[in-house]
């Protein structure tokens, strides 16, 4: 479990190695936000041998990755599908309280790669993963179902197509993790910076996805978490 943490470390490390971090303002910090970042960066051991960095979840049994998250209300068409409060939630799916770059590291700790949302000539398509809507149901029993329910695609009009979602990473600039400044974690319209991106063409319009407003919310109360977890790696493009 120790190589684990250190593994963690490590790949945040790494990103944050990537440009000089600005030297601070001479303005006091915000208690708030120092308190938020905190808890966002502490590391716990759990007795089942999962590790927790602030609300994510790394599942080593499983080999995926979990965190909590809420349905935003009153959106229809979609550009985002998980942003987090710093994101653009009025066009947002889901917000997650939880560090784009803290979850990129387990990623990598997952052993994906990141790269292009799309193949190219000379670069290989990042590493898909699968997106699920866990939570408690009034019965106490544990549900689960695609995120793409959730989600219509106006070429079909039907419930989107489950092809994965591209890990596509985020860089810095001036020291900042994009994905974190800008507040996304997935995304359907394929502008900016973010950690997951839509594997489909049709990334390029913002107009095709919406909400599926005949498929009822889980309850808030339902412990609802997104769960993250690799495909298996296409072997003839390695």
């Amino acid at each position: 479990m120790v190589r684990l943490a250190s593994a963690l470390l490590l790949a945040v490390s790494v990103l944050m190695a990537q440009e000089p971090v600005p030297e601070a303002p001479d303005t006091p910090p915000d208690p708030v936000a120092t308190q938020k970042a905190a808890d966002r960066a502490r590391i716990q051991h759990l007795p089942n041998g999962d590790v927790q960095v602030g609300k994510l979840l790394l599942h080593r049994k499983e080999r995926c990755i979990s965190f909590p998250v809420e349905f935003v209300e009153q959106v229809s068409v979609l550009e985002v599908i998980i942003a987090t409060p710093e994101g653009r939630l009025h066009e947002s799916l889901l917000k997650a309280d939880v560090s784009p770059l803290q979850l990129q590291a387990m990623l990598y700790l997952l052993d994906l790669s990141n790269g292009p949302r799309l193949d190219t000539e000379t670069l290989r398509q990042g590493d898909l993963v699968d997106l699920d809507i866990e939570w408690t149901d009034a019965n106490g029993a544990r549900q689960r179902e695609p995120i793409e329910s959730w989600i219509i695609d106006g070429r079909t009009k039907a419930p989107m197509k489950r092809e994965g979602w591209v890990f596509v990473g985020s860089g810095m600039r001036n020291g900042e993790f994009l994905a974190d400044s800008e507040g996304n974690i997935c995304i359907n319209y394929s502008v900016g910076s973010t950690i997951l991106d839509i594997p489909d063409p049709a990334g390029a319009d913002d107009t095709i996805f919406t909400v599926n407003k005949d498929k009822p919310f889980p309850p808030a109360t339902g412990n609802v978490r997104v769960v993250l977890s690799p495909r298996a790696k296409d072997k003839a493009k390695e």
